[in-house]
C-alpha cells in the first residue's frame, strides 16, 4: 500500500461510541471487506463464511473470556457492528485474524493449510542522545491490502492517545501510544492457540493503553 494514501480517522467517546462512528464512518468498505474475508475463507480453505463463523465460536470460548477480561474491548467490536450495520458475529469471529492461521486449517474441507504469514518487527534501543526505534512489516492477507487505515482515540484515562493501526472493521491489527509504548505483530503458528484464552486483537487493543513495559505486563 501507498503510505501516502492512507486514511487516518480520529474516534472520539467510550468504547461503544468510539465503535459505532467508526461502523458508520466505514459502513461500505466494512461489508466489502466482510465479501472479501468470504471469499477468501472458500478460495483457501474451502469453508463458507457463515459456517466458518458458527464454527469458531462453538470451538472457542474467546468471545465469554474477552466478556470477563476485556470488556471494554468486546462492547467496542459490538458499535463497530451497530454503527455498520453488519452481522455481529461475523463481525467479531473476523477479529481473530491471528487465530484464523489456526482454526480455518481444521474447518477445511478441501484445502490444505497455507504457510502462515511473514511479519517482521526491527527494534533498535534508545541510545545517548537518540530515542528507540521500531519498525513494523505487517504482512496481511492480500484481501486486506489497500484497506489499511490508521486509528486514533484518546487512552481510556484521557492522558494520551493510540494510533493504531487496522482495516475497516477491526479495532487494531497493531499500533503504538502518545506514551512511547509500541505493539507489534508476529504469529508464530508453530505455537498452538488457547481456545479459552483471551483472543490477541484483544491483548492488542488493551496493551496499547499501557505505559511503560511494566505497566503492559500488569495488565
Amino acid at each position: 500500500m501507498d503510505t501516502d494514501e492512507l486514511k487516518i480517522v480520529r474516534l472520539e467517546g467510550g468504547p461503544r461510541a468510539r465503535g459505532r462512528m467508526h461502523g458508520e464512518h466505514f459502513r461500505a468498505r466494512i461489508a466489502e471487506l466482510l465479501e472479501r474475508w468470504g471469499d477468501s475463507l472458500e478460495q483457501g480453505y474451502g469453508v463458507e463464511r457463515r459456517r466458518y463463523v458458527e464454527l469458531f465460536f462453538q470451538a472457542t470460548a474467546y468471545e465469554a473470556t474477552t466478556a470477563r477480561l476485556a470488556p471494554e474491548v468486546l462492547d467496542e467490536v459490538r458499535g463497530i457492528a451497530d454503527g455498520s450495520g453488519a452481522d455481529p458475529r461475523a463481525l467479531l469471529a473476523f477479529q481473530h485474524v491471528n487465530e484464523e492461521f489456526e482454526w480455518a486449517p481444521l474447518f477445511a474441507r478441501q484445502a490444505p493449510a497455507r504457510d502462515g504469514e511473514a511479519c517482521s518487527t526491527i527494534v533498535v534501543p534508545p541510545g545517548p542522545g537518540r530515542p528507540g526505534r521500531i519498525a513494523q512489516n505487517l504482512d496481511l492477507a492480500q484481501f486486506l491490502d489497500g484497506f489499511q487505515v490508521l486509528l486514533r482515540c484518546p487512552t481510556a484515562d484521557g492522558e494520551g492517545e493510540v494510533m493504531a493501526l487496522s482495516v475497516p472493521g477491526m479495532i487494531s491489527l497493531m499500533g503504538m501510544n502518545s506514551h512511547g509504548f509500541a505493539v507489534c505483530d508476529n504469529t508464530l503458528t508453530q505455537l498452538r492457540t488457547d481456545p479459552g484464552g483471551l483472543p490477541i486483537y484483544a491483548i492488542y487493543r488493551q496493551l496499547l493503553e499501557s505505559r511503560t513495559l511494566e505497566a503492559a505486563i500488569a495488565r
